[in-house]
């Protein structure tokens, strides 16, 4: 397994392994509430997970296995975790 910064050209399988991981291993926190689960998956698309890699003062983070994303972090620059 390798880490690396994120790039834009990774948001759309970020945003999926993002998804898959609310989805499926975040069911003590959602309780399969579709209501709940909607609102916590509404910001993560495509578009806004590129936003956030190219934010100046985020950095994101994947863990990868050849050329597949297995998870996705983030700080900010002040060392906040914003995304685990």
């Amino acid at each position: 397994m390798q880490i690396r910064e994120a790039t834009a050209d990774d948001a759309a399988e970020a945003c999926q392994v993002l998804r898959r991981s609310i989805t499926e291993l975040c069911n003590a926190d959602h309780m399969d509430d579709p209501i709940v689960l909607a609102d916590w998956l509404s910001n993560k698309t495509p578009a806004n997970v590129r936003s956030w890699i190219v934010r100046a003062d985020n950095h994101v983070f994947v863990a990868t296995e050849g050329s597949a994303i297995l998870a996705v972090g983030a700080v900010t620059s002040s060392g906040e975790i914003i995304l685990n």
